[in-house]
């Protein structure tokens, strides 16, 4: 059970395993496998589909499991592939990875989700589980039938790419 003060200030409790014993249950990758897209059309640069993966689901997880604990999984390239801006003549280049790196990726994501969650805000959607564009409507519609003339739209320029992870490690650790 949580200690009351770490609940209070909105510190993770102590896990009661190690992450990466976490990260590597089959039941976590099961759960991220559910949880990523399906597009069946999607593979990343080692040809492997969705459609594929799903036929092979047990051993690929076990596969992933593991590399995971004997520590050499390692995420392959990105697969470039060019789409074309809706209503538009230019095109948006994405890169996609492999559907295994997918499952891992997501499996992590679920695993810090709740050391994450102290900095979300109240006026914040992107990205927040159970929340979409029309909670954003709403929530600015409500701010300004309360008289609050003001809406700021804000996005950092490749954050991802130039985020400072050492400072980024000490906020969230």
């Amino acid at each position: 059970m949580a200690d009351i003060a770490d609940v209070e200030l909105g510190r993770r409790p102590k896990r009661k395993k190690p992450a990466l014993t976490q990260l590597c249950e089959l039941s976590s990758l099961r759960r991220a496998w559910e949880g990523i897209g399906k597009n069946p059309h999607s593979f990343g640069i080692d040809n492997v589909s969705i459609e594929a993966f799903r036929n092979n689901l047990e051993p690929e997880l076990a596969r992933i499991r593991m590399e995971l604990r004997s520590k050499t999984y390692r995420f392959q390239k990105l697969r470039g592939v060019p789409i074309p801006k809706a209503g538009s003549d230019k095109i948006r280049p994405i890169q996609v990875p492999a559907v295994r790196d997918r499952v891992v990726a997501k499996a992590l994501a679920q695993l810090i989700a709740p050391d994450l969650r102290k900095f979300d805000h109240n006026f914040s959607f992107g990205y927040r589980t159970g929340l979409s564009r029309n909670d954003a409507i709403s929530a600015i519609h409500k701010a300004a039938a309360s008289g609050l003339g003001w809406v700021l739209e804000a996005d950092i320029t490749n954050f991802f790419g130039e985020v400072n992870n050492e400072l980024l490690f000490a906020k969230l650790f």
